[in-house]
């Protein structure tokens, strides 16, 4: 390309030059001039032309030389490449060979210093191993003597077990006579004691009991055997009131006489009349009025269960607070049968409310 590029410039500079001596002979050949100007002018183009082609072509060819020389150089830094990868590959091979025997050589060194640890070792295992097998042998000695043992405790055990079951059946059968003695003994008291019970008589039945308490009270009768003996001796009305009781209440002294004496009409409220009611008899003295109307009052207490001063005090208040009520809203209360003052009061109240004219 340099070599082209001079070549332009001597043509550019040939171009413009002419001949000194043109002056005398410039009318003669103009014309000629003329015409070989425009001659040389063409082939300078041709020229150019030839130039500019030729340039293109070496420019191509440079270019292809260029691309061949770049494909070239990429090939050989490839194959420089390669041929450091395997240089790399083959150092780490050799490296890798040479940790291997570094390896190897130091799992010899180690094997050789833990041979005679090895052999230590196995032989304190076999010292260990006959250890454990005279420990097993001693401890199958004691647990057959243990067996043994146990063998014999289990046979003195079965000795003294049937020893002791036969003291118990033999407890058992004086127990059994003892029982049966004291059933037979049983027998015979309630025997005595039905001869000491009081005859039920259907009008007298608050009397009746009042005997019974009396008597078993100073026979030193056990309580809960009372309302036993007492159903043998209920008759009419009476027995029917007991006969609707459950098993529980059967049992039970206080509920036995508390139905009997509601069946025939003895309720809190008949007593508190009686009480209030209370005068002096013709023929009788003040002391027994006065003991006939302690033992009403008593009687009173009793049926509306009255245990403290609290109760006796509720008791007379609630009585002088249904005194004040009209007839129609005491006997609502009494129905509602209402034990506290507050709620009497607040349900007198409410039925006072509902029974106004409107």
């Amino acid at each position: 390309m340099a070599q082209l590029r001079a070549r332009d410039e001597a043509l550019a500079e040939e171009r413009p030059q002419t001949p000194a001596s043109a002056g005398e002979n410039l009318s003669i050949g103009e014309s000629s001039r003329g015409s070989s100007g425009s001659r040389c002018s063409v082939k300078l183009e041709i020229m150019k032309l030839q130039l500019e082609a030729q340039l293109k072509r070496e420019e191509a060819q440079l270019h292809k030389e260029e691309r061949e020389q770049e494909a070239q150089l990429r090939r050989e830094e490839a194959q420089l490449k390669r041929e450091e990868r395997e240089a790399q590959l083959r150092r780490e091979e050799r490296e890798h060979e040479a940790q291997l025997k570094r390896e190897e050589a130091q799992l010899n060194r180690e094997e050789a210093q833990l041979k005679p640890q090895l052999k230590r070792e196995e032989a304190q295992l076999k010292h260990e191993e006959r250890e454990a097998q005279l420990k097993r042998e001693e401890q199958e000695r004691e647990a057959q003597t243990k067996r043994v043992e146990r063998e014999a405790q289990l046979r003195r055990e079965e000795r003294e077990h049937e020893a002791q079951l036969r003291r118990e059946e033999c407890e058992l059968e004086a127990k059994l006579k003892q029982q049966e003695v004291e059933a037979n003994r049983e027998q015979e008291d309630r025997r005595v004691r039905e001869r000491y019970l009081p005859v039920f008589v259907p009008n007298k039945a608050e009397d009746f009991f009042d005997h019974f308490e009396r008597v078993a009270t100073l026979k030193k009768w056990p309580r809960a055997q009372w309302a036993e003996l007492v159903q043998g001796r209920l008759t009419g009305e009476a027995r029917e009131a007991y006969n609707m009781l459950d098993l529980k209440e059967c049992t039970n002294y206080d509920a036995v006489k508390r139905a009997v004496l509601h069946s025939f009409k003895l309720t809190p409220e008949c007593y508190r009349k009686r009480f209030r009611e209370c005068t002096r008899s013709p023929g009788k003295s003040y002391a027994e009025t006065a003991r006939d109307m302690e033992r009403k009052f008593l009687k009173w207490l009793e049926s509306e269960g009255v245990k403290s001063a609290e109760d006796v005090k509720r008791l007379m208040v609630m009585e002088k607070f249904m005194s004040v009520l009209s007839p129609e809203i005491r006997i609502r209360v009494k129905e509602a049968d209402i034990k506290d003052l507050r709620a009497a009061a607040d349900r007198a109240d409410m039925l006072e409310e509902a029974l106004r004219p409107r």
